[in-house]
C-alpha cells in the first residue's frame, strides 16, 4: 500500500486503477463550478429544515425534560424531580432521533438520486431534487439507516476508533442501496469487502468526507445547503469509479 493514501497507486498495488482522492476532490469542485446555484438551490429546503429542526430539538428536548421534572418540583421532592427530568430527557432524545431519521433519510436518498442523474444523464439539480423520488425504497433505506447507526454507535463505545472504521467501511453501502437498489445485506457486504481490499483508498475518502461534514456547516446557512449536495457528489464520484454508472452494479453478481 502506498504511504500517501491520497496519491494514485501504480504497479501491483491493489488500488491501481482507482482515481486518487485529490483528483476526486478536484472533479467535485469542477462539477460545482459548472452550476453553483443549482447545488445551492437543490439544498435549500433540506438545509433550512435541518436548521429549523435543530432549534426545535434544543427547546423541545429541554422543555419535555422540564415537564418530566415538574411533578417532583411541585411535590418538593428532589429525587422525583431528577428521576422525572432525566427519564423525560432520554425519551425525548429517542423520539427526536426517530423523527430526524424519518424526515432526513428519504430526503437524503432523493438527493443522492438527483446528483446521480446529474452525473450520469446530465440532469440539472433543482429545488425539487430532495423530493423528486422521496417515496422510493423507504423500508430498505430506513432499515439501513437504523442498522448502520447501531453499528457505528456500538463501535464508538469502544474508544471511537471502531466507530470511525465502521463509517469508512460502510461508505459505499448507502449509494449501492439508493442508486443500484441493492439489498441491504449485500450492500453492506460489498462495501465492507471493497474497503478491506482497498483500505488506504477508503481511508482517504473517509477523511475528505469527514472534513466536508465538519467544515461546510460553519458557512452560515449556505453551508448546510451545500452539505446536502456536495457531499453526495463526492461520494458518488468515488462510487461510480468502482460500481460503474450502468443500470446495474458492476460487481453485484459477485454478491
Amino acid at each position: 500500500m502506498a504511504d500517501n493514501v491520497f496519491q494514485e497507486s501504480a504497479g501491483t498495488d491493489p488500488d491501481a486503477g482507482l482515481p486518487n482522492v485529490l483528483d476526486l476532490v478536484a472533479t467535485t469542485v469542477a462539477e460545482v463550478q459548472k452550476d453553483p446555484m443549482g447545488f445551492i438551490v437543490a439544498g435549500l429546503i433540506p438545509g433550512l429544515s435541518i436548521i429549523g429542526l435543530t432549534f426545535v430539538a434544543v427547546f423541545g428536548v429541554y422543555g419535555i425534560g422540564f415537564l418530566g421534572a415538574l411533578p417532583g418540583i411541585m411535590a418538593d421532592d428532589e429525587d422525583l424531580a431528577a428521576l422525572g427530568g432525566v427519564s423525560a430527557l432520554l425519551l425525548a432524545m429517542m423520539l427526536l432521533i426517530l423523527v430526524i431519521v424519518a424526515v432526513t433519510t428519504p430526503i437524503w436518498a432523493s438527493m443522492y438520486r438527483a446528483v446521480w442523474a446529474l452525473l450520469v444523464r446530465g440532469e440539472k439539480l433543482t429545488i425539487g431534487a430532495p423530493f423528486s423520488t422521496i417515496g422510493q425504497d423507504l423500508v430498505p433505506l430506513l432499515t439501513y439507516t437504523l442498522l448502520s447507526a447501531a453499528i457505528v454507535s456500538a463501535g464508538v463505545m469502544f474508544c471511537y476508533l471502531p466507530g470511525i472504521l465502521a463509517q469508512g467501511m460502510l461508505m459505499f453501502a448507502w449509494p449501492a442501496i439508493v442508486v443500484h437498489r441493492m439489498p441491504v445485506g449485500r450492500a453492506i457486504q460489498w462495501s465492507v469487502s471493497h474497503a478491506m481490499t482497498h483500505p488506504g483508498w477508503h481511508l482517504g475518502l473517509w477523511a475528505v468526507s469527514f472534513a466536508m461534514s465538519l467544515v461546510l456547516p460553519y458557512f452560515p446557512i449556505v453551508g448546510y445547503m451545500l452539505l446536502f449536495t456536495i457531499h453526495p457528489l463526492f461520494v458518488l464520484l468515488a462510487y461510480r469509479a468502482c460500481a460503474g454508472d450502468g443500470e446495474h452494479h458492476r460487481e453485484a453478481e459477485a454478491f
